[in-house]
Order: structure tokens, then sequence, then C-alpha cells
């Protein structure tokens, strides 16, 4: 038996390999390499026997018992390990050819050592390693967050009226800096306390239904603050199958409770926990969406005040008759 390395894709490779050997298995396959082979030889003799070249027929000789009776028709197992899923199953192929086994073997084994090598000279968190997760598994995580959304549908109505009536205001009234906002490391912090000058439409979900009021702006920002942590919470489970499809759920949500930290870390220089990272990442999509809708928005028309027609006048135009002379 041979082993067989891969980080990630495991089962694309079993399925190649069971493919090959259920072609080179049949019985059809060997008979037609059989008959390649005569006419390979019948080629052969009449080289020889035209330009009396020994070496042709040798070089027949030699090929085709190296192709057929070492390559092809010997047989060996092969064992493909995935780094990424070490639970791979089936993992364990019978009758593959001997060349196409032994050649992945050796260069796969190759490149896992090179892999690990490399990985411990660069040294780099546990959840960024290629035999990990992947290749350019950060990269791919980071980019996925920024489409992460809260699903719930009055939260993400008061956030953005929060935003259009109350962070917007701020911003053009110089009460906070584009600039500052643009370089936060907790955007939402940085937002904090919110104008008791100014107000947005509040909807409440409750047992006897929906309700909607004028809250100000400063107690918006805290029943949003209060509300954040149990919506990051729900939404944990779905966006953790959204990144890790193959995982089930409470392994997904795991997963990504333990990688989205180191992730934004390495990317964005911030220590803070799942929590805080979500939230930041949850409120830059927020706040790009509520600018963008802002942005798209249709003005009021301006009206152009229309002149009142001109009086008609009624003056009867005089006839001029002229007589003709006889």
């Amino acid at each position: 038996m041979v082993e067989v390395f891969t980080i990630g894709g495991g089962e694309y490779i079993v399925n190649v390999f069971n493919a090959v050997a259920a072609w080179t298995g049949g019985g059809g396959y060997r008979a037609l390499l059989r008959v390649v082979m005569v006419l390979g030889f019948i080629y052969a003799l009449m080289a020889v026997a035209f330009t009396m070249n020994v070496r042709a027929w040798l070089n027949w000789f030699l090929g085709s018992s190296l192709i057929y009776s070492c390559l092809m028709v010997p047989t060996v197992t092969v064992k493909v390990t995935d780094r990424i899923n070490p639970s791979l199953a089936p993992a364990v192929v019978a009758n593959v050819p001997l060349g196409l086994g032994v050649m992945a073997s050796f260069t796969s084994q190759v490149g896992d050592w090179l892999t690990r090598t490399a990985e411990t000279v660069f040294v780099m968190p546990n959840e960024l390693n290629y035999s990990t997760n992947g290749m350019i598994y950060g990269s791919r995580l980071f980019d996925m967050t920024r489409n992460f959304q809260i699903r719930d549908a009055e939260f993400s109505t008061n956030l953005q009226m929060h935003f259009k009536n109350c962070v917007f205001g701020d911003i053009l009234l110089h009460r906070k800096s584009l600039t500052v906002l643009s370089q936060s490391k907790d955007l939402w912090r940085d937002l904090a306390p919110g104008s008791p000058a100014r107000g947005q439409p509040w909807i409440a979900r409750d047992g006897s239904g929906m309700s909607s009021q004028i809250v100000t702006c400063e107690q918006a920002y805290n029943l949003l603050s209060a509300q954040w942590v149990p919506m990051i919470e729900a939404a944990t489970s779905l966006w953790g199958k959204e990144a890790y499809t193959r995982l089930s759920t409470a392994q997904a949500a795991a997963k990504l409770k333990q990688d989205i930290p180191v992730v934004a870390s390495a990317f964005t220089g911030s220590s803070g926990d799942y929590t805080s990272t979500m939230r930041q990442m949850t409120a830059i999509n927020a706040f790009m969406q509520a600018r963008d809708g802002m942005a798209g928005g249709r003005g009021q028309p301006r009206s152009t005040p229309s002149l009142p027609p001109a009086p008609t006048s009624r003056r009867a135009t005089p006839t001029i008759r002229s007589r003709s002379r006889r």
C-alpha cells in the first residue's frame, strides 16, 4: 500500500483513482493494450527487415515490457490522506496501476514535506497555515466576513435609520470626523453616545405585535448596543454554514468563533474577541449600505413656477370694405 498526501480536495483525488482503477481493471482495456503492442511488434519487425536496425526491435521489447509488465498490469492499493479532512471516507482505493500510484505517492510526499518544513521556518498562526485550512484561507475568510449581515428585519431597519438620521447628521455637522471613523478599530464604540437633540424612527416587536415610535439618537444607540450581542450569537450558526458548508452547524459555528479573531488580528491588527470583531464587521457593512442608500435616493424634484397665460384680447378687428368703382 502506498499513501498519497493532499491538502484539501481529497474526495476528488479518491474519485479519480476509482475511475482509473475501474477503467484499467476491465478486460477490454488490457485487450486493447495487447493489440497495440502486437501492432508495434509488427512495425518493429518491418523496420528490422528493411533497415537491418536491430535496435528498433530492442526498443520495442524494452518499452512494451516496461509499460505492460511493470506499470500497467501490476496494481497497488492507494490510501489518500487529506490534511484538512482527516476523516475522509472512503480513503482507500484498490487496483490502481503501479506506475500511477507510486508516482503520485512520491510527488505528494515531497510536496507535503516541503509544506511542513516551510511552515516550521515561517512561523504563522495555526489557523492560517496552508496545511491546516488550505490556500489563502485567511484572505478568503476575511473577504467573506464583509458580506455577513444580521438578518433580523427590525434590528436592521433600526440600524439603518440610526446611520441615516443620526450618524450622517453628526458627520455633516462636523461632530464626527469621517477620517477618524474610517480608521476606527471599533466603529460602533466611536459612534457613541448619540445626540439627544435629534431623533429617529424606532420599530419594536413584542408579544402584542409591532409598534413604532420616535426616540432620540442617544436612546437608539443604547437600545442597539443592548441588542447587538444577542443578534450576533443568533446569526453565528448561519454565518458558519455559509463559510463551512461541509461541516455540521455546531462545528461550523465553533470554527468560525475560533478563526475570526485570528484572521482579523492578522489583517487589521485588532485584538478583540469574536463578538467585538463581528460587531465591527457588521457595523461597517451597515454603514456602507446606509451610505449607498442615501447616495442612491431620489431628491425632491425642483418645481419650476409656471407663468399664467397671457390674457386674450377680445376687441373686434375692424373690417375694411372696399367699394369697387364702376
